[in-house]
Parts: structure tokens; C-alpha cells; sequence
């Protein structure tokens, strides 16, 4: 009975591991569909833990940055190092764009990772990102960001 604390908090580490692994794939491929091939990482850390996706296509000069943002909302405050000078910043949270971060209520946030574990099999619901990307490009606009 002792190690079950230890043992859940593994198992929970390890379920947010996969459902964001998930996630970042997912995204890569809705990424590869409209003609965005990753071409790298961005270190947003000093450690080189948090990374955001970057991804570049012909169809526009510049990259765009993608940040998977916890629900927890522990990685909002990377969010600054994503945006360059000439970029748009925008948010994605439940499939629906906005220019501000989702606001993360703790208890709604943690029912919803107890129905996204749920779900895990089935894939997690829309992931909450944070994109930045070359202002001349409308990304938030071009892409069908809802469909992700």
C-alpha cells in the first residue's frame, strides 16, 4: 500500500507523456496536410526541455512556431519566446482561435484531463496551443486550425 502514491504519480506522468506525444503528432500531420514540414525545434528554455515545433512551407516566407501548451498552463509563460519581431501570436484552446491565452480554471482544467485520459485510445481532444508565425502569411486565418 505504500508505493501506490509513487505508482500513481509515475502513471500520471507517464499518461501526460503519451497524450502529448499524441498530440504533437497529430499536429505535425494537420501541419504536413496544408504543405508544413517540420524543420526543427526552439529551445524556450535554458535546459532545452520545453521546445516549441517549427515548421516551414513554400507558400509563405518565415516559420511557424508551435507550442503545445499544457493544461495546467505551467508553459503560458514561454509563450513570450515563440513570437519574433513581424510575427503574429495567437492561441488555439478547444478548437476555436483567439489573440488571448486560455484561462486555465484548475478545477475544470483537471475534469478535462480525467476525460482526455479516458479518451487516450480513441486520441485527445484539440490540443491547446500556442502558434506564432510571420504576420504576412495570416496563418490564424489560412489554416483550418478548427479541424485539428
Amino acid at each position: 500500500m505504500l508505493t501506490i502514491g509513487p505508482k500513481a504519480t509515475h502513471y500520471k506522468l507517464h499518461l501526460s507523456e503519451v497524450v502529448e506525444t499524441r498530440q504533437q503528432l497529430d499536429v505535425d500531420a494537420f501541419m504536413r496536410q496544408h504543405g508544413w514540414l517540420h524543420i526543427g525545434n526552439k529551445d524556450l528554455d535554458l535546459t532545452g526541455i520545453i521546445q516549441a515545433r517549427r515548421y516551414a512551407s513554400r507558400a509563405c516566407s518565415g516559420e511557424i512556431r508551435i507550442l503545445i501548451v499544457d493544461a495546467s498552463g505551467d508553459k503560458t509563460g514561454m509563450i513570450d519566446g515563440l513570437a519574433q519581431e513581424g510575427d503574429q501570436l495567437f492561441f488555439l484552446h478547444d478548437g476555436a482561435t483567439s489573440e488571448q491565452p486560455p484561462r486555465y480554471a484548475p478545477l475544470r482544467q483537471e475534469i478535462k484531463r480525467v476525460l482526455r485520459n479516458l479518451q487516450t485510445l480513441k486520441g485527445p481532444a484539440h490540443p491547446d496551443l500556442g502558434v506564432a508565425g510571420p504576420l504576412i502569411c495570416h496563418i490564424d486565418a489560412t489554416l483550418p486550425w478548427s479541424d485539428l
